[in-house]
Parts: structure tokens; sequence; C-alpha cells
């Protein structure tokens, strides 16, 4: 009888270690695969100087949008965009204004990889201007407003 009970208990200990081990293994697979999956790797695209502009995916922010004339920068920033939304590498950009009092620092009037190009803006005369860039002799249809104190 003693030995019956003794085969009972290690049968029941050797299932109980059975399942103790697929658990085990069980969440070391889970860990696994959930590291795997959050792990991100970094795949940003950038264009190529063959890409068609998009003058409509291409767009120009300014900061800060209002400066103090005679003394502070409005730095101007354009990405130039194909029809995918990649940049456009190697394209002159201009940067101009409907009205006049404005000096254009080109900090970076050649687009780099990203497709920006980059300016900085000044004025000894405050006042409201409204920026405008062309790319390959096209107007950007997007405008931006900036103000001088």
């Amino acid at each position: 009888m003693e030995d019956k009970v003794s085969n009972d208990t290690l049968k029941h200990i050797l299932i109980a270690l059975s399942i103790i081990a697929i658990l085990i293994l069980t969440i070391i697979i889970t860990v696994i695969y959930m590291r795997q999956k959050l792990t991100m790797t970094p795949s940003a695209k950038t264009g190529n100087i063959n890409s068609v502009i998009s003058l409509d995916n291409s767009y120009i922010f300014a900061s800060p949008v209002r400066a103090k004339a005679g003394s502070d920068l409005i730095r101007i920033t354009v990405f130039v965009l194909d029809n995918g939304g990649l940049g456009v590498y190697n394209k002159d950009v201009i940067v101009g204004n409907e009205d006049s009092g404005l000096t254009i620092n080109k900090t970076q009037a050649t687009t780099d990889e990203t497709g920006k190009a980059l300016f900085d803006i000044s004025s000894n005369t405050p006042g409201t201007y409204f920026v405008e860039v062309m790319i390959d002799k096209l107007t950007v249809p997007q405008k931006v407003k900036i103000v001088f104190d």
C-alpha cells in the first residue's frame, strides 16, 4: 500500500512539474515575442534628386511668427516634397515676399536629403509680411504670415 501511495504521489509531482515547465516555457516565449514586437527600428525614408515636386505636398512654416524689428530673426523652414510625401533632394528654394522691407539670409537654400531648406528673415521696419516660396520657378500655394513689431 505504501508503494501505491508513493507511486501516486510521484505521478502527481511529475504532473505538477510538467505543468510548471509548460507555464515557464509559455512565459519565456511570450516575453521573447513581445520584445520583438515592441522593438522599433527607425526607417525614415528620404526622397531623391529625380523626384517630381508636388507643390500641394510641399509646405512652409515660420518660427517664431512674431519678432522684434531691428534685432530678432524669424526662421523660415521649407519642406519640398514629392507626390509620395518624401523629401526632394538638391532643389534650390527662393524665399520672397509680396512686400518690401525684409532681409532674407539663405541659411540653407538648397534642400537636404529630407527636402528641407532654411532661411532666416529680419526686418528693420515693423509690419506684417506674407512670405512666399518658389521652387524650380514654381510658386508654392501656401504663404506664411510673419510680424515684426
